[in-house]
């Protein structure tokens, strides 16, 4: 396997760091929006808010090696996706939707916990 120049390494390194070190704040961001959403008269433009921030952390979490972290983000992506297409009611996603969410924020305390 081929080694990295050092200084990209340690450029790398930084930018991870940095990516690590925001990961509550974007999740915080992605509930907070949940949150506003459901008390939205029209949730659309916050679930896709809540879907794109959802994505981003997902790609990012996988870049940087956050597996579950990305897991976890896709599954709540999937599931804003999924309730975007649906013709049914906002009700039967909700609970669905606020459970990833929990266990997003799950997987971040136990990273958080193991640092």
């Amino acid at each position: 396997m081929n080694q990295l120049d050092p200084e990209v390494q340690s450029e790398l390194d930084a930018v991870r760091r940095d990516f690590e070190s925001r990961i509550g704040t974007m999740i915080t961001d992605i509930a907070d929006t949940w949150e506003k959403t459901q008390l939205s008269n029209d949730p659309v433009v916050g679930m896709k808010r809540v879907g794109e921030l959802a994505h981003s952390l997902a790609g990012n979490a996988g870049i940087f090696g956050q597996r579950q972290i990305s897991g976890a983000a896709t599954d709540l992506e999937v599931a804003i996706d999924g309730r975007l297409a649906a013709t049914d009611d906002f009700e039967s996603h909700r609970i669905k939707i606020s459970r990833l969410l929990s266990d997003l924020q799950n997987k971040f305390a136990e990273m958080d916990a193991g640092s």
